[in-house]
């Protein structure tokens, strides 16, 4: 409005950001909420485990995880255990673009851990897009049929997903939870195997077997020097 009456701003143009610029503000950078893992990783961070931050200053954080997971509920993200090697990204549903700006994602292992539901199916197709050789877990036929007590209904049936960037089990999951054709589920409304209602201990076992299956390469320090980073610790 300031910007309009000055005539500073195009009646058509991204008010937002032009008021800022009239008002001489900054916009709010990005940022993107981090579970570190690992005790020798967080020393790169002042020892936090659980840190949030613009994401121009997490592109330079120096350190090499061998392995990302992507986790979307934050109560489930709190209740990681200890992981070698290990950043969680917490929450970025389909923002997970985000994390593709991170150098460091790029050069470990992703896994990434949602809701079973065709929302979730459809993140984890947006998250391939970005990281080809992503692994699901936690995100099965298998698993949804262990906690059938646990089903909820979905909201509206999401019909989006990339199925090319599903895998085989993947994509059959996903064409189940679209029809919608469950034995003693009689519901319009399709079905939902939310995160945190997961058995911890099975969660807990998983995510050490999947994490195991992904050490950090030998020739990759978990942990590097501002130096040899190229980070300047003073700029």
């Amino acid at each position: 409005l300031v910007g309009l009456l000055q005539g500073d701003v195009a009646a058509n143009a991204d008010t937002e950001r032009d008021f800022l610029r009239v008002c001489g503000l900054r916009a709010v950078a990005a940022r993107i909420r981090l579970m570190v893992l690992d005790p020798e990783l967080r020393s790169a961070v002042g020892g936090i485990r659980d840190v949030q931050a613009p994401l121009s200053d997490l592109r330079s954080v120096p350190w090499a995880p061998g392995t990302t997971l992507f986790v979307e509920n934050l109560v489930c993200a709190h209740s990681l255990p200890d992981l070698q090697s290990t950043v969680a990204v917490v929450g970025l549903g389909r923002a997970v673009s985000l994390a593709a700006e991170l150098p460091w994602v790029h050069r470990s292992r992703q896994l990434y851990w949602g809701d079973i539901d065709t929302d979730g199916l459809e993140i984890l197709s947006l998250a391939r897009a970005l990281f080809p050789d992503l692994r699901s877990i936690l995100m099965d036929s298998r698993t949804l049929h262990r906690y059938r007590q646990r089903w909820v209904p979905e909201g509206v049936a999401n019909g989006q997903a990339d199925r090319a960037r599903l895998l085989p089990d993947e994509r059959a999951l996903y064409e189940a939870l679209l029809a919608n054709k469950w034995e003693g589920w009689n519901s319009d409304r399709g079905v939902r195997l939310e995160q945190e209602r997961l058995d911890w201990p099975h969660v807990d076992e998983e995510l050490r077997l999947a994490v195991g299956k992904s050490p950090l390469p030998l020739s990759a320090p978990a942990v590097v020097s501002l130096q040899s980073s190229g980070c300047d610790p003073s700029g």
